[in-house]
């Protein structure tokens, strides 16, 4: 009897489990070349949205201005402007403002406007300094305070229509100030042409009196006086509010030692837009990043009363 050896399958078995391995750690390989180019991928992104939204462009007493927090502030102060300019486009269409006046307020804010990089970054940089000297100064913030400083960004405050006349002491030729006898005399006579208005003289025969240039030109018209403004003198403005009904003021002595009486004729009250911070939503305005400016404010009222 012959024995035949049976046919050994010992080399094909290894040739197969050599193509396994190779197929194995070729296709280990290409895993680890994908991962790595997506790590890098990743890396790239979230490098480049960090040089976007966190790098920093500026740093305060160690804190830092992001760049979202810049593009935060532009649109804030960008929102401000575009309210100012439409408030002052409707006070000039109500008359509450002559055509001068609004030119100029509407050519400081179109300056403003083409600076708005460099005014928002400036005016951030004083928030960051605010804020900072508030919490050193243990100023504590509340959420009412904001709130309410948020209403009064909303507000188109009290105006009213105010006309002014001016008695300015003489002063000699080469004298720096007047002497305390011309001063003495510019106060009478604002006080003698406050006595003609009691009497019964009419304004404009008292502006005709009163020497003033600039009031005889237009009859001391101011148009609308915002409440709270210090201009033309502060204690004038005060003066002015202070009436319960139209009429005049008493005279007034300014800052600047100018006689001053004014005239109060009619009165327009404030007005709260209750769609104000939907509009600044609208226009692209972080509500947080607002209200953080908002503080801002209140800080640095309180830091000026603490002060005083």
């Amino acid at each position: 009897m012959t024995f035949r050896a049976k046919p050994t399958t010992r080399g094909r078995r290894s040739s197969h489990e050599s193509d396994a391995r190779r197929n194995l750690y070729f296709n280990l390989g290409f895993g680890a070349v994908v991962v790595a180019a997506i790590l890098l991928l990743v890396g790239a992104a979230a490098a480049s949205w960090y040089d976007e939204h966190l790098a920093p462009v500026a740093r305060v007493n160690g804190e830092t201005m992001t760049k979202d927090g810049l593009r935060d502030r532009v649109a804030i102060e960008t929102f401000r402007l575009d309210t100012l300019e439409s408030r002052t486009r409707e006070k000039a269409a109500a008359g509450r403002m002559s055509p001068a006046q609004a030119q100029q307020y509407l050519t400081f804010i179109a300056e403003q406007k083409q600076q708005i990089g460099s005014y928002a970054y400036e005016r951030e940089i004083d928030t960051m300094l605010i804020l900072q000297l508030g919490e050193d100064e243990g100023i504590t913030i509340t959420d009412e305070a904001i709130d309410a400083q948020v209403q009064e960004d909303a507000t188109t405050p009290e105006s009213r229509h105010t006309y002014m006349i001016q008695v300015a002491p003489e002063t000699a030729d080469g004298a720096a100030e007047p002497t305390d006898e011309q001063v003495a005399a510019a106060k009478k006579k604002a006080e003698d042409l406050r006595a003609q208005l009691e009497s019964g003289t009419s304004w404009e025969d008292v502006v005709k009196a009163s020497g003033d240039a600039d009031a005889a030109e237009s009859n001391g018209d101011l148009f609308f006086l915002d409440e709270g403004i210090t201009s033309p003198d502060e204690a004038f403005v005060e003066a002015i509010f202070a009436l319960e009904a139209p009429g005049y003021t008493d005279v007034i002595e300014g800052a600047d030692g100018v006689f001053r009486i004014g005239r109060m004729t009619e009165i327009a009250p404030e007005v709260v837009d209750p769609n104000y911070l939907r509009r600044a939503a609208d226009a692209g305005v972080d509500e947080q990043a607002y209200r953080r400016v908002a503080s801002s404010v209140v800080a640095r009222d309180e830091i000026d009363a603490k002060l005083l």
